[in-house]
């Protein structure tokens, strides 16, 4: 388990706000922390705060107060808010859990050198190259060996 000293308050002011007392119904509230079961009047608000809050526009805003009082809709966006911050809590806790084993930065760089000298040109091979493109000359590798075509044949006859 992840040492998190926030994790206990968090999850208190989680459930407060989804199940105290408050101008909306508690239904609602937790159907806007989950995405799902909202009233069709507030989908697009919900929808937009879950996937892309910074879209939420005053308009958006507006459309809600038609029915819902200035309360109401701030418990429901600031529901609909910690849910959608809890959702992705989770996957990277649970993420920062699975990384039991510390990353072996020794062992990963022996084996992107090992990678390197694999697709390497040898010396002579690649000093042409670098020639061929210092005049202007393209070049392609032919195989994983050394095999290197200089030019097109664009004059091939």
């Amino acid at each position: 388990m992840i040492n998190d000293p926030h994790a206990k308050l968090r999850d208190q002011v989680l459930e407060t706000v989804l199940n105290g007392p408050g101008e909306s119904d508690r239904v609602l509230r937790n159907a806007a922390a989950v995405d799902s079961g909202v009233p069709a009047d507030l989908q697009t608000l919900i929808d937009k705060i879950h996937r892309h809050a910074y879209k939420v526009t005053d308009e958006d805003i507006a459309k809600a107060q038609t029915k819902y009082g200035d309360d109401q809709i701030f418990e429901i966006v600031v529901s609909a808010s910690l849910g959608a911050s809890r959702r992705r809590l989770l996957p990277g806790e649970a993420a920062d859990e699975s990384l039991k084993d510390p990353f072996d930065f020794q062992q990963a760089l022996i084996h992107l050198i090992g990678l390197a000298s694999d697709l390497a040109l040898g010396p002579t091979t690649q000093s042409l190259v670098d020639e061929a493109h210092r005049r202007g000359i393209p070049s392609i590798r032919l195989d994983d060996q050394s095999l290197v075509q200089l030019g097109y044949g664009k004059h091939q006859q």
